[in-house]
């Protein structure tokens, strides 16, 4: 039963995610009437970081952080916020949301063919 309610758990998280990235998109096309794709890409930024640093002051950490993961999450959010999003709101602005989001939804394939050609 408990393995039940688990496996119902993670598929209604994963839907969840999908639904959210999804009217991420459409709102992220919506907002780009009148401004141009670095504005959207700003605006994202700055709410992601206020939201971001808003759960950080509210949940404790449960383990210490060495220096080196430190720096692979820097990394990570150089990479995947800055120009994830700029590049998603390019996109966005030039080919559309359905294209853009279509091309984004490439991430799990890029994600494991990746690591095993390098």
């Amino acid at each position: 039963m408990v393995e039940l309610l688990s496996m119902y758990l993670v598929h209604s998280l994963a839907l969840t995610g999908a639904l959210c990235s999804a009217g991420a998109t459409i709102f992220t096309r919506l907002g780009l009437h009148g401004h141009d794709a670095y504005t959207a890409s700003w605006i994202n930024m700055v709410v992601g970081t206020v939201g971001l640093w808003g759960a950080v002051c509210l949940v404790p950490p449960q383990e210490t952080l060495h220096a080196r993961g430190l720096l692979f999450f820097i990394l990570a959010g150089l990479i995947g916020t800055v120009g994830g999003r700029l590049f998603r709101s390019v996109g966005i602005e030039k080919v559309g949301a359905s294209v853009a989001a279509a091309i984004t939804n490439l991430n799990p394939f890029i994600s494991t063919v990746w690591p095993s050609c390098c």
